[in-house]
């Protein structure tokens, strides 16, 4: 019978650690919502350096054309800045896309007006562009690589036998068994 006290008590603590994470994301999440609606069509402020640049280049280099934007015409528009100061991305995917987006040339007339159709679908929507902006902002900025960078690295990762991890999994399943069958042996 005191096993049992054992197992309600701790069962109660997750279940009050679950809802207190809940309450927690709730508020952190209405915080977001806030500014991203504050933010919305407003100019970016902020200014990346150029470390920071050349690792959101790294995408467009790898998919660069000769029929794209060359450098030489880009750094006479001043189009770093201009990337800067429109940059309202919340993703360094976001980032990435955006400026290779400004360095190839689309002459397609059907893919700018889907571009049109799907930037005022977002002024019109904002519901839905809250909920995109979201998912995107859990996806997260990273500074020190290039997600495309990072993503052509984990093809070279070698992968090891998880033996261990699989052996670890089966015996911390064991012991929440055995904490519900007999504490005292599963504490052992």
């Amino acid at each position: 019978m005191e096993g049992l006290y054992y197992v309600l008590g701790f069962v109660g603590i997750i279940v009050l650690l679950m809802i207190l994470d809940r309450l927690i994301n709730k508020t952190a999440k209405e915080e977001i919502v806030k500014q991203l609606e504050e933010d919305w069509g407003k100019i970016n402020q902020s200014k990346l350096t150029e470390e920071e640049l050349e690792k959101i280049r790294y995408y467009y280099n790898q998919i660069s054309s000769e029929t794209d934007v060359d450098d030489i015409t880009w750094n006479d528009l001043d189009m770093d800045r201009i990337f800067n100061r429109i940059n309202i991305c919340l993703s360094s995917i976001g980032m990435e896309y955006l400026y290779a987006l400004l360095r190839k040339i689309q002459f397609d007339k059907t893919k700018l007006e889907n571009n049109n159709v799907l930037v005022d679908n977002f002024e019109k929507n904002k519901d839905i562009r809250v909920k995109l902006q979201l998912i995107l902002n859990k996806v997260g900025k990273n500074k020190k690589i290039s997600i495309y960078e990072y993503l052509t690295r984990m093809k070279e990762v070698k992968t090891y036998n998880c033996l261990v991890n699989k052996v670890q999994v089966i015996l911390l399943l064991l012991s929440i068994v055995g904490i519900i069958l007999n504490y005292k042996l599963a504490i052992f």
